[in-house]
């Protein structure tokens, strides 16, 4: 079930709301290629996920120029599925 919020543009993880124009915003700032997106989550509301060409990099970026920890952490290094 997504929050009521997304229709204001919001996106909602657990107790946090951010604005997803900022959001896109601040990715867009530290690399053009890189996405974020806010997937349906059971117990937090949203999950946020990133891809880039070097994740690391981006979240590096992000957390420099001071954007939450849980939007930085949306590009960190998963396990490829076999």
């Amino acid at each position: 079930m997504i929050p009521d919020d997304a229709a204001d543009g919001l996106i909602a993880v657990g107790f946090y709301r951010f604005r997803q124009d900022d959001i896109d915003a601040a990715v867009a700032a530290a690399d053009p290629d890189a996405i974020i997106a806010a997937l349906p989550d059971a117990l937090l509301g949203q999950r946020l996920a990133g891809s880039a060409p070097i994740p690391t990099d981006i979240a590096a970026q992000l957390l420099e120029r001071g954007v939450h920890t849980l939007i930085a952490g949306a590009f960190r290094l998963r396990p490829k599925a076999a």
